[in-house]
C-alpha cells in the first residue's frame, strides 16, 4: 500500500483508505492512489516501483509492468503522472515479498515506507523520512534528511546517510537465525542508534569488526556518535 496525503486529507486517511481518492493510477495489479498513493502488491509478487518528483508532478513508474493513469492523473507512456499541488507526505507499504521501493532525492516531502516480509530495498527522499524493514534481510538507505530508520527480524543493512539520523533496532533479544548479523551505519550528521529494545548485554565497539551486538550475533556498527543502550550491562566504545 503506497500513499500520497494532502494535507486535508490527513484527519480521514484511516476511514478512507480503501476509497479511491479523486487521483488514481494503476501499477500492474496494484492501485496507487494520490490524496493518498496506495500501492497493494500482490501477496506473492514484488514491486519496483520508482516515486519521481517533477516539481508540479508525481511521476509513478513500477520496472515490472506499465502503470496505469486513472482520475485525476494522466498517462505518460509506461508511467502516470499525477499532481503534486497540496501532497505534504508520502506512506508506501510492501507486502510478504520482495519489494524495491524508491523516493526520488529530489522530494522533499517526509516518507514513511514500511517494507513488511520480504528481503526489500527501501530508499528515502530528501525529507524526514521513516523507513521500516519488517521481517526478513532488508536494506534501508534513509538519503538527505534526518531520518528514522528501524530494522527488525533478519540480517538488515541500515543506513543512514546525509543528516542528522536515528537507526533503531527493534528487533530486541532476537534468537531466530540468520545469515549475517546486522549492519548499522549513520554516516555524515550527528548519528543516533537505538538498541532500547535488548534485554541482554550488548557490545557497540564501532572498530569495523562484525563484533556487536550480542557475543557471536556479528553485528557491526559504524559512524554513529550517540549510543542508547538496553537494560542490561552493555559495553558501549566509540572511535575517539
Amino acid at each position: 500500500m503506497l500513499r500520497l496525503i494532502a494535507p486535508a486529507a490527513l484527519s480521514a486517511v484511516l476511514v478512507l483508505a480503501w476509497t479511491p481518492a479523486p487521483a488514481t493510477a494503476v501499477v500492474t495489479n496494484a492501485l496507487i492512489v494520490f490524496d493518498g498513493v496506495f500501492v497493494q502488491p500482490q501477496a506473492t509478487q514484488g514491486h519496483e516501483i520508482s516515486i519521481l518528483d517533477f516539481g508540479n508532478r508525481y511521476q509513478v513508474r513500477d520496472v515490472l509492468g506499465k502503470v496505469t493513469a486513472m482520475s485525476g492523473c494522466s498517462q505518460s507512456g509506461d508511467f502516470a503522472d499525477c499532481p503534486s499541488a497540496d501532497i505534504e507526505r508520502l506512506v508506501a507499504s510492501g507486502k510478504d515479498a520482495p519489494d524495491n521501493i524508491v523516493v526520488d532525492i529530489q522530494a522533499t516531502i517526509p516518507a514513511t515506507l514500511n517494507g513488511q516480509g520480504g528481503n526489500d530495498t527501501l530508499t528515502g527522499g530528501s525529507g524526514e523520512d521513516q523507513l521500516f524493514g519488517g521481517n526478513d534481510n532488508d536494506k534501508l538507505f534513509g538519503g538527505p534528511g534526518a531520518d528514522r530508520l528501524i530494522g527488525t527480524t533478519g540480517a538488515d543493512q541500515v543506513l543512514g546517510e546525509d543528516g542528522d539520523d536515528t537507526l533503531v533496532d527493534e528487533a530486541g533479544d532476537d534468537t531466530a537465525a540468520t545469515p549475517a548479523g546486522d549492519v548499522y551505519t549513520g554516516g555524515l550528521g550527528f548519528d543516533r542508534l537505538d538498541l532500547s529494545a535488548r534485554t541482554r548485554p550488548v557490545r557497540v565497539s564501532q572498530n569495523g569488526i562484525a563484533d556487536d551486538g550480542r557475543a557471536g550475533e556479528g553485528d557491526n556498527v559504524t559512524e554513529v556518535e550517540w549510543v542508547l543502550g538496553g537494560s542490561a550491562d552493555d559495553t558501549i566504545g566509540g572511535t575517539g
